[in-house]
């Protein structure tokens, strides 16, 4: 397994962490719950690549890794320092292992600073704990679980042990460098047990046994949402578009493919999904029209048979409601569109020059509703190093700017359209009523007057004009309804704003150059748009009720 430009899918990853001594007597337990876990995830998740995220200190790490890459993970090495300065820290056999290791590695990474310095003064060994300390941060920040060999006892404060980098991934437990960055609790750990050299070893049926810790259940949504997008995408082909200016040479073409990939997959997958949920709504719309139409045949006009219609009509209602709902592509479409709208603000920033990593910035609300787009946008940055700095101007700004003016006016276009359907509908609606109001009054003596037809022939055109005015009034409520659940006039206010976003961050470059604070104030409003976006259209879910 390799983390190859060309896959668009998105990696799930196992980051693990433990004891640099294990207690030879458990090793074997060890090796073989460490094997068996790693095989199980995989197999659970067999359309999803598999990373395997470690620091290769002596111990644990290389024993797990070494198990990673038989099970066929691709090893990501996370290392505290510069290589040269990490390999003072092996000798012997360690020292070889870490040179083999870091060889068969799909990537190797000095994990950057998370936290900002608190140990003062020129103290190596503080400093050496501050760097292990952020190459663990790193490793919680970019997995979907982690995996602890580790005895569960607790170490100090501020640390930087297995326990301190269990504390992080459960309770995000560490300082950002922006500040308190908040994000919900999502982590997984997955603890195997095992003792320290030197200590007393553990029982033999606790040796090597799997506790699980945090939210499980949580986790395996994450999972199985992974593993659903990654299916979908296997399935998709090759279709999308390329975000433009992703022909970057040299060694950061890879970064640049493997996130315009995802953006395709993303991308291509909402537009099919919006297709489909579109047709779902139409087809509920005409068939709600057609039963309300057909059953004031079968009342007014005796057209007994037209109970047969109504029946159809409401199975094929509910067949559709079971398909959609077996589809997903109402939930889908603004799921994948987040991915993409995420995927494209990481690509620019990144081309930007922007040490700026989507996962720690989405607003809150896609957190808590969307955590799977959270570690997809983390899983993805593994291992890629900031580029030299390029302009954005052209690529994002200007074409984001044209595309929503272009948008908007299109949406507008057919907002007007609709709202001309609609009036046409009522005015015939109304012209109806005025036509039966006149003649209950006129023909069929409503105030009193002597009536001017027979009585058959009253009730032949009352019944007529039933059916006329109850499928006009059917049909305005389908074109309201089902125009009003596409959501033009917010699909309109989403482009205008969008619009003003990029023309304004356009001024401000104007004045100011291409800073890291426009980008980044700019990549954060553009990812709560999307937010907001994604809260409205989750809410036009289609149901029979329409």
């Amino acid at each position: 397994m390799s983390l190859g430009k060309e896959d668009r899918r998105i990696p799930l990853v196992v980051a693990q962490s433990g004891h640099r001594h294990l207690n030879e007597a458990e090793s074997e337990a060890v090796r073989e719950s460490v094997r068996g876990f790693l095989r199980e995830f995989a197999a659970q998740y067999p359309d999803s690549p598999h990373v395997f995220l470690t620091c290769l200190a002596e111990g644990a790490d290389q024993l797990c890794a070494e198990e990673a890459l038989k099970e066929g993970y691709a090893l990501a090495a996370v290392l505290p320092m510069a290589y040269e300065e990490y390999e003072k820290d092996f000798q012997g056999e360690a020292l070889e292992k870490l040179r083999v290791l870091t060889a068969e590695a799909a990537t190797v990474l000095v994990a950057p600073d998370a936290e900002k310095r608190n140990e003062a003064g020129d103290d190596a060994a503080a400093d050496r704990r501050y760097h292990y300390r952020q190459a663990n941060i790193y490793l919680v920040q970019h997995s979907h679980v982690l995996m602890a060999v580790w005895d569960g006892k607790a170490g100090r404060p501020g640390g930087c042990g297995t326990s301190d980098t269990v504390e992080m991934k459960l309770w995000n437990a560490y300082r950002d460098v922006n500040g308190s960055l908040l994000h919900p609790e999502d982590g997984a750990v997955a603890q195997i047990r095992a003792s320290r050299s030197g200590a007393g070893p553990l029982p033999p049926e606790e040796a090597g046994k799997v506790i699980w810790l945090g939210d499980r259940n949580a986790f395996r949504v994450l999972c199985e949402r992974t593993e659903e997008y990654n299916r979908d995408a296997l399935q998709s082909g090759n279709g999308g578009y390329d975000l433009a200016g992703t022909r970057v040479h040299g060694q950061n073409e890879r970064t640049a493919e493997r996130i315009s990939g995802i953006y395709k997959a993303a991308d291509s997958m909402s537009v099919q999904n919006q297709a489909q949920n579109r047709k779902v709504l139409a087809f509920m719309s005409v068939a709600a029209t057609v039963v309300t139409v057909a059953f004031l045949l079968y009342d007014e006009a005796e057209m007994y048979w037209m109970i047969l219609v109504c029946g159809l009509m409401i199975l094929a209602l509910f067949a559709v409601n079971r398909i959609e709902g077996r589809l997903q592509c109402h939930r889908k479409y603004p799921e994948y569109r987040v991915l993409a709208e995420a995927m494209r603000v990481q690509f620019y920033m990144w081309r930007a020059g922007c040490p700026f990593e989507v996962s720690e910035q989405l607003p809150w609300t896609l957190q808590i509703h969307l955590p799977w787009v959270r570690k997809a946008a983390a899983a993805v940055m593994i291992g890629n190093s900031v580029p030299e700095a390029k302009s954005v101007m052209d690529d994002w700004i200007l074409d984001q700017k044209t595309y929503h003016r272009n948008a908007l006016e299109k949406t507008l276009q057919a907002h007007e359209t609709n709202e001309r359907i609609e009036r046409i509908a009522l005015i015939a609606a109304i012209i109806s009523y005025i036509a039966a109001l006149i003649f209950e009054i006129v023909m069929a003596g409503l105030l009193g007057a002597v009536p001017r037809m027979s009585p058959e022939r009253i009730e032949l055109f009352r019944t007529v004009l039933k059916i006329v005015l109850g499928g006009l009034s059917a049909g305005t409520l389908f074109a309201g309804n089902y125009y009003g659940k596409l959501s033009l006039t917010q699909n309109a206010e989403d482009h205008k704003k969008m619009a003003a976003l990029f023309e304004e961050a356009e001024c401000s470059i104007g004045y100011e150059g291409e800073t890291r604070e426009i980008l980044e104030r700019l990549a954060q409003e553009a990812l709560g748009e999307n937010s907001a976006w994604y809260v409205f259209q989750s809410m036009n879910e289609p149901d029979i009720s329409l």
